[in-house]
């Protein structure tokens, strides 16, 4: 299993968000960064598509790129906790979405048995410009949830370990009225999801690592 993330130059994201994440990451566990720049102190694989944006994540599914399992997540990320039970998990996961948990699933966190990466990037390399524009609105999330429909909720198998900064930590307040926190972490997180704004580098939270 290699622990993977994505980073495509040109937007915000850039090297030291890279180094920023896998600094965090347990030790013991191979790492590895599909980009398109050199990452000092980080491995790299070279995209094999000059897919732009979100599709980029598609690369991680190359089956050739990588032949083992993979547990990938977003750079904007915390880890909080000890992650070593999920990275032990063996099932196809993504997130349920936080707000609407019966719509389109998150790949912001996934577990990809290497076995399943075909399915995705096979179907994907037929028609590539197609998808992009057919999955405009979910982009490559809601193109993967519905080739891997049975993709498991990490929420239904680990509850409370992984949790949303806007929902679960951040108090309710008018522009976040479905949020649930009370400005803690809650009890048993091991990981923060910042899904959009703000980047958990802007928060001003003290238990997220400093960007350097």
């Amino acid at each position: 299993m290699k622990i993977v993330s994505v980073c495509r130059s040109g937007g915000e994201y850039s090297a030291k968000h890279v180094q920023w994440i896998h600094d965090q990451l347990p030790k013991g566990y191979d790492a590895v960064c599909f980009s398109d720049i050199e990452i000092p102190g980080v491995n790299t694989i070279p995209f094999k598509y000059n897919w732009p944006g979100w599709w980029s994540k598609i690369e991680i599914f190359n089956p050739e790129a990588i032949d083992d399992d993979i547990f990938y997540l977003d750079l904007d990320t915390v880890i909080v906790g000890d992650i070593t039970k999920l990275l032990a998990n063996k099932k196809m996961a993504m997130l349920a979405d936080f707000f609407f948990p019966a719509e389109t699933k998150n790949s912001s966190i996934m577990y990809i048995p290497k076995e399943m990466k075909s399915t995705v990037w096979d179907t994907f390399l037929r028609y590539p410009e197609m998808f992009m524009k057919s999955h405009a609105g979910g982009g490559d999330q809601t193109f993967i949830t519905a080739l891997l429909p049975q993709a498991v909720d990490w929420q239904s198998l680990f509850p409370r370990s992984i949790v949303s900064y806007k929902k679960h930590v951040v108090k309710k307040h008018r522009k976040l009225e479905h949020a649930t926190g009370n400005g803690e972490i809650p009890l048993g997180a091991e990981i923060v999801c910042f899904h959009g704004k703000p980047r958990p580098w802007d928060c001003g939270e003290p238990w997220v690592p400093v960007l350097k």
